[in-house]
Protein backbone atom coordinates (compact mmCIF):
# COMPACT_ATOMS: atom_id res chain seq x y z
CA UNK A 1 0.00 0.00 0.00
CA UNK A 2 2.82 2.40 0.83
CA UNK A 3 4.40 1.69 -2.57
CA UNK A 4 1.20 2.79 -4.30
CA UNK A 5 1.10 5.98 -2.22
CA UNK A 6 4.76 6.68 -3.01
CA UNK A 7 4.19 6.11 -6.73
CA UNK A 8 1.14 8.40 -6.63
CA UNK A 9 3.13 11.14 -4.86
CA UNK A 10 5.95 10.89 -7.41
CA UNK A 11 3.47 11.01 -10.29
CA UNK A 12 1.83 14.13 -8.84
CA UNK A 13 5.19 15.81 -8.32
CA UNK A 14 6.29 15.03 -11.88
CA UNK A 15 3.00 16.33 -13.25
CA UNK A 16 3.43 19.53 -11.27
CA UNK A 17 6.91 20.03 -12.73
CA UNK A 18 5.61 19.51 -16.25
CA UNK A 19 2.88 22.08 -15.65
CA UNK A 20 5.42 24.59 -14.32
CA UNK A 21 7.54 24.06 -17.44
CA UNK A 22 4.56 24.82 -19.70
CA UNK A 23 3.78 28.01 -17.79
CA UNK A 24 7.35 29.31 -18.19
CA UNK A 25 7.36 28.96 -21.96
CA UNK A 26 6.38 32.26 -23.64
CA UNK A 27 2.91 32.26 -25.14
CA UNK A 28 2.62 32.90 -28.87
CA UNK A 29 1.26 36.27 -29.94
CA UNK A 30 -2.48 36.31 -30.58
CA UNK A 31 -1.81 37.43 -34.17
CA UNK A 32 0.41 34.37 -34.74
CA UNK A 33 -2.39 31.90 -33.98
CA UNK A 34 -3.63 30.30 -37.17
CA UNK A 35 -7.26 29.13 -37.58
CA UNK A 36 -8.05 26.24 -39.94
CA UNK A 37 -10.60 23.54 -40.64
CA UNK A 38 -8.14 20.65 -41.07
CA UNK A 39 -5.58 18.92 -38.89
CA UNK A 40 -2.06 20.36 -39.00
CA UNK A 41 -0.23 17.04 -39.33
CA UNK A 42 2.05 14.86 -37.27
CA UNK A 43 4.59 17.58 -36.46
CA UNK A 44 2.12 19.35 -34.18
CA UNK A 45 1.19 18.36 -30.64
CA UNK A 46 -2.47 18.39 -29.66
CA UNK A 47 -3.07 20.32 -26.46
CA UNK A 48 -6.78 20.44 -25.65
CA UNK A 49 -10.28 20.61 -27.12
CA UNK A 50 -12.28 23.74 -26.32
CA UNK A 51 -15.79 25.09 -26.67
CA UNK A 52 -16.45 28.81 -27.07
CA UNK A 53 -19.89 30.40 -26.73
CA UNK A 54 -20.51 33.96 -27.75
CA UNK A 55 -23.55 36.17 -28.02
CA UNK A 56 -24.52 39.10 -30.14
CA UNK A 57 -22.54 41.62 -28.08
CA UNK A 58 -19.46 39.46 -27.38
CA UNK A 59 -16.18 39.37 -29.25
CA UNK A 60 -16.29 37.27 -32.43
CA UNK A 61 -15.52 33.64 -31.68
CA UNK A 62 -12.43 33.76 -33.91
CA UNK A 63 -10.90 36.48 -31.71
CA UNK A 64 -11.84 34.60 -28.56
CA UNK A 65 -10.32 31.38 -29.94
CA UNK A 66 -7.07 33.14 -30.84
CA UNK A 67 -6.77 34.67 -27.36
CA UNK A 68 -7.57 31.37 -25.68
CA UNK A 69 -5.06 29.50 -27.86
CA UNK A 70 -2.28 32.01 -27.21
CA UNK A 71 -2.92 31.87 -23.47
CA UNK A 72 -2.61 28.06 -23.56
CA UNK A 73 0.56 28.04 -25.67
CA UNK A 74 -1.13 26.96 -28.91
CA UNK A 75 -0.44 28.48 -32.31
CA UNK A 76 -2.80 26.42 -34.50
CA UNK A 77 -6.55 25.97 -34.00
CA UNK A 78 -8.71 23.45 -35.86
CA UNK A 79 -12.35 24.53 -35.92
CA UNK A 80 -14.48 21.40 -35.80
CA UNK A 81 -17.99 22.86 -35.60
CA UNK A 82 -19.54 26.31 -35.78
CA UNK A 83 -23.23 26.58 -34.89
CA UNK A 84 -25.60 29.52 -34.59
CA UNK A 85 -28.70 29.11 -32.41
CA UNK A 86 -31.62 31.45 -32.93
CA UNK A 87 -32.90 32.78 -29.65
CA UNK A 88 -35.36 35.68 -29.40
CA UNK A 89 -33.19 37.60 -26.91
CA UNK A 90 -29.75 36.74 -28.26
CA UNK A 91 -28.13 34.77 -31.05
CA UNK A 92 -25.60 32.54 -29.37
CA UNK A 93 -22.79 31.03 -31.39
CA UNK A 94 -21.14 27.78 -30.34
CA UNK A 95 -17.70 26.93 -31.72
CA UNK A 96 -15.89 23.67 -30.95
CA UNK A 97 -12.20 23.52 -31.72
CA UNK A 98 -8.92 21.75 -30.93
CA UNK A 99 -5.72 23.58 -29.99
CA UNK A 100 -2.30 22.50 -31.26
CA UNK A 101 1.29 23.57 -30.68
CA UNK A 102 3.25 23.46 -33.92
CA UNK A 103 7.01 23.98 -34.35
CA UNK A 104 6.78 26.23 -37.43
CA UNK A 105 3.64 27.35 -39.19
CA UNK A 106 5.11 28.39 -42.59
CA UNK A 107 5.86 24.71 -43.32
CA UNK A 108 2.20 23.85 -42.71
CA UNK A 109 0.93 26.27 -45.34
CA UNK A 110 2.36 24.18 -48.20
Amino acid sequence: MKRAQLFFAIALAAGGCAEDELERRPAPAVEAVQLANRDPGAVCRRLVAVEVRSGRYDLPSSDTLRELAAARGANYVVIDTFSVYDDREDTPVLTRARLFCCPSLPALAD
